[in-house]
């Protein structure tokens, strides 16, 4: 992102330079309630032309066929990104900040928020692991919700404009941002200068009802610069592979490889907001029971100070996520070759896969295999909720270490429509209670995944997983060099949402059934690839690196 050098009026038209950006494809990576899906192979983002979207006037963005994270950015002409923030990997780390809790408010079960500031306007803000950077919707929106809960920049004496405007194509609409800079306060930490996306335009009309005005991305750092160098090197390798064919390359596609390549010099000088904040480590756990708040701990304390075997480290896998090996996916108390195990997937001669754990996904999403095949587990149990005390916990091995959550974590009752958007990746049926004479019927709540990573097929933990797990991510930023080597620890949490050390004599009793849970399927936050990805140019299917 090219930093502003003077604010840009809003009634200006400038004239600007192409430049495709990853940070909002990350961005939509984990965005949006009810609105995600960003449809790799339906309609694509194109670069923004004609008036800024907060103009008023009506434009229709030129589609970009080929274009992986579906967006279109406009630069100023002539503008350079601006590196006063010391460049990529040199970014000047405040004094680390102290260890507080945010209360995050619970809605539906499936929705997580807490309060922050943006300007000195407070408003409500999703904290997601799985996306890199804040999104906030302004007043100059007309379908984002109640006006007078977004985000006013006119109200704000720290507010400054940058160059870019952004457009996102969701499965359910579009929406238009402009590149911004302001403070921004969660709780006791404050940030200087934070940029972020003020998105100024919006054809989707699901966001009038949403419960949040922002949304926290609490990525790797430098995420986004190292996910338009992986597309780059991918577009560039399909280019490779249609010449050794002996075909032409066609123009849209060199024109995203030249665009990957300028977008990850661009990202370089950007600041993750926790480096902002002077955070390196924070935590997230969410209660157990129907209603009860999460908690998400900013500083936390460093794992290794607490007794020996609370917490477990969990390396990050790749470079790009919170992504860890998984293996064994599984149902029943026995190994993954156990002959009484219903194998998911991850095992065996298969070879493992990769899992993201991520506080903004609202349930557990897996590839189709595995969930046709907790749908035969349930058909034994003719679909009946009140037996689900009979069905076995879903076990699985991060990192070599076994894991295990409850039935309650993948099986409950469906309550309300799915959105159009939605129905390729949530395959459980609609159902609407205030018709029902009798008790509804018990259904898998996994989201359809069938993405390929590097290292196998991709997995979400979403917060099903931060029920049982107290979560903790260490950016593992050194000030020093801006070298950065993130990694992850768990242990279990308390009915306060603590972590505590595991005790031999709990580890064989019977787990206490939490509340099972009732999704509204409007209600969900999904992630963007839940769409499903096809071939590009070439043969060659690409694939997702985590």
């Amino acid at each position: 992102l090219a930093q502003a050098t003077a604010p840009t009026s809003r009634s200006e038209t400038p004239s600007r330079n192409p430049i495709s950006h990853p940070y909002m494809a990350a961005t939509s990576f984990f965005l949006l309630v009810l609105l995600t899906i960003v449809e790799v192979s339906g309609k694509p983002a194109g670069i923004l032309r004609g008036k800024h979207p907060g103009g008023g006037g009506a434009h229709k963005p030129a589609a970009k066929k080929h274009l992986l994270h579906h967006l279109g950015l406009r630069a100023k002409k002539g503008s350079q990104p601006d590196h006063s923030h010391n460049g990529a990997g040199n970014v000047a780390r405040r004094p680390g900040a102290k260890e507080f809790r945010s209360v995050l408010q619970n809605h539906e079960d499936v929705q997580y928020v807490t309060e922050i500031a943006v300007g000195g306007q407070n408003m409500y803000a999703v904290l997601d692991t799985g996306s890199f950077e804040l999104l906030v919707f302004s007043q100059a929106c007309k379908m984002c919700g109640r006006v007078k809960l977004l985000y006013d920049h006119e109200g704000s004496q720290h507010y400054r404009s940058g160059n870019i405007d952004t457009m996102h194509s969701f499965g359910s609409g579009d929406t238009w941002s402009h590149e911004a800079y302001d403070r921004v306060r969660v709780g006791q930490l404050t940030a200087a200068d934070q940029p972020f996306w003020e998105v100024v335009r919006s054809e989707m009309p699901v966001l009038r009802t949403a419960t949040f005005q922002a949304i926290v991305g609490l990525g790797p750092a430098h995420s986004a610069t190292k996910l338009a160098e992986e597309q780059a090197q991918s577009a560039e390798e399909e280019m490779e592979e249609i010449l050794r064919e002996g075909r032409t390359v066609p123009a849209d596609l060199a024109q995203e490889a030249k665009e990957f390549r300028e977008a990850a010099e661009h990202s370089r000088g950007k600041v993750d907001i926790y480096t902002n904040f002077g955070v390196q480590r924070f935590s997230v756990c969410i209660g157990k029971l129907a209603g009860d708040p999460g908690y998400f701990t900013w500083s936390d304390a460093d794992p290794a100070v607490m007794p020996p075997g609370t917490f477990q480290a969990l390396p990050v896998l790749g470079s790009i996520h919170w992504s860890v090996e998984l293996t064994d996916m599984r149902l029943g108390h026995g190994g993954y070759m156990d002959p009484q195990t219903v194998r998911l997937g991850c095992g065996g001669q298969e070879g493992g896969c990769a899992a993201i754990l991520d506080t903004g996904t609202s349930l557990l999403a897996a590839p189709r295999s595995a969930i046709n095949a907790i749908e035969s587990a349930l058909m034994q149990l003719d679909w009946d909720c009140s037996r689900i005390g009979e069905l076995p916990d879903l076990r699985f091995n991060l990192a070599g270490v076994e894991y295990s959550l409850p039935p309650e974590s993948y099986i409950g009752r469906v309550d309300g429509e799915i959105p159009p958007a939605l129905m390729e990746v949530l395959h459980f049926h609609s159902f609407n209670s205030s018709l029902a004479e009798g008790p509804t019927d018990c259904q898998p709540l996994l989201m359809s995944l069938d993405t390929e990573t590097q290292f196998g097929p991709m997995y979400i933990l979403g917060l099903p997983f931060f029920r049982k797990y107290y979560t903790t991510f260490d950016t593992g930023v050194d000030g020093a060099n801006g070298t950065a080597q993130p990694k992850m620890f768990t242990a279990l949490a308390d009915d306060q949402c603590m972590p505590t050390e595991p005790k031999p004599s709990l580890l064989h009793s019977i787990p206490r059934r939490g509340h099972l849970m009732k999704v509204d399927p409007s209600q969900l936050r999904v992630p963007e690839w839940l769409s499903k990805s096809k071939a590009g140019h070439g043969k060659r299917k690409r694939t997702h690196h985590v």
